[in-house]
């Protein structure tokens, strides 16, 4: 398989294949491609079986984007990305990872160049295979988790019906950050969608 291209960009949602985890907090990640190839009118392909990926071009500028799903689970997550990189002859600079974060709140998203994985073992994969944090990511909101509920039980819990409105709003604006993103410096993207925040529209258990 070849997908090298003179210009590139790699967007990388993570999350865990299979229908019992789709609603899960853990797969907004998963969501965001979705959402994006839907856009697009794409199907994946699942070869090789680590990944499914999918690819479309912009004329203007002319940049071909490829969105792609690890289907080695989040903790593997790693193996997946490092193997797609090697298949499309991609660079850290050309890579966007789209994933949730349990230390913001649902309504909220952060982009960023670089950083540490944050406690989040998908990352955390992806950093120890690649051997470098300097790639981008977007990181999407999920919590507040439950004060007695331990952090592994709440990324595999699905988002509850009274979020769905304001999932859907999260799931739309990611969707817009990456499409800017494909096309434009990071920094002004950043600004726009850094400051925006839906959190006033979350439902908050008592």
């Amino acid at each position: 398989m070849s997908l090298a291209k003179p210009k590139k960009k790699i967007v990388v949602g993570l999350g865990n294949p299979g229908k019992a985890y789709q609603r899960n907090r853990h797969n907004l990640g998963f969501m965001v491609i979705n959402a994006l190839a839907q856009r697009q009118h794409l199907t994946f392909s699942k070869v090789p079986k680590s990944y499914q990926w999918t690819a479309y071009t912009i004329e203007e500028p002319s940049v071909t984007c490829i969105l792609a799903q690890p289907l080695t689970y989040m903790n593997n997550s790693g193996h997946a990305v490092l193997r797609l990189l090697n298949d499309c002859a991609g660079e850290l600079e050309q890579l966007l990872v789209v994933v949730d974060d349990i230390d913001l709140p649902l309504g909220r998203i952060r982009l960023r160049p670089h950083g540490s994985d944050g406690g989040h073992r998908g990352l955390r994969s992806i950093i120890a295979q690649l051997g470098s944090n300097n790639f981008a990511r977007l990181r999407l909101g999920i919590g507040p988790q439950g004060s007695d509920q331990p952090a592994e039980e709440f990324v595999l819990s699905d988002f509850r019906p009274e979020e769905y409105g304001l999932l859907q709003t999260i799931i739309t604006t990611a969707a817009d950050c990456v499409q800017e993103w494909v096309i434009n410096d990071i920094i002004p993207v950043m600004n726009k969608y850094n400051a925006l925040d839906f959190t006033k529209s979350a439902t908050v258990e008592a």
